[in-house]
This record gives structure tokens, C-alpha cells and sequence, in this order.
């Protein structure tokens, strides 16, 4: 079974020019989707959730919105490769095998 792994951080924090460093800190939620022919929705990210590392175990492409679909025109996920998101407490991710 392929799977997407959600880590959910609270902290990115801001360069004196205005830059934002990704600073995980403290694991405030984790979450498992299973990745399939259709898209799958993640639960609601925690409300102070601004920082996401996303991790599949198969290449697959995804979305992030309040009710998101993932399909073949959204975002790539390589498999294996840990990618971090700037994300909006309460939203969601979807994912779906790449197309």
C-alpha cells in the first residue's frame, strides 16, 4: 500500500530581510493518505500548522485547499524525496499516484 506522510509544524520564521526559514521545531500533528488511482483528502491540518513535510513511498501529485482535489495538472511529488510547505492552518492535502 503507498502511502503520503504528513508532518505538521507551526514554525517558519522570517530572515531580517524578509526571508523565511523553515524551522520544524516541535511535531505538533502527523498524518498517513493512502496514494491511489483517485484522490484522497488528508483530515484538516491543525490550526497552527504552517509548515508541512510531505514523504510518499511512490511518485504522485497532489493539492492543497480547504476541500482539494489532487489530479495530473497539480503539484509533483517525487517518491522518497521529503519536500517542505508553507501551508494555511485547517486546510488539506490530496494526493493521487502520479499520472
Amino acid at each position: 500500500m503507498a502511502t503520503l506522510y504528513i508532518e505538521e509544524y507551526q514554525n517558519i520564521m522570517t530572515e531580517r530581510d524578509g526571508t523565511n526559514i523553515q524551522a520544524p521545531g516541535t511535531l505538533l500533528a502527523d498524518q498517513k493518505v493512502t496514494v491511489g488511482a483517485s484522490s484522497a483528502a488528508s483530515s484538516a491540518f491543525n490550526a497552527l500548522t504552517r509548515l508541512l513535510i510531505l514523504t510518499s513511498d511512490v511518485a504522485c501529485q497532489f493539492s492543497f485547499a480547504a476541500s482539494p482535489t489532487a489530479s495530473a495538472t497539480t503539484g509533483y511529488l517525487p517518491a522518497d524525496t521529503p519536500r517542505s510547505f508553507g501551508v494555511v492552518g485547517g486546510e488539506k492535502v490530496a494526493v493521487i499516484t502520479q499520472q
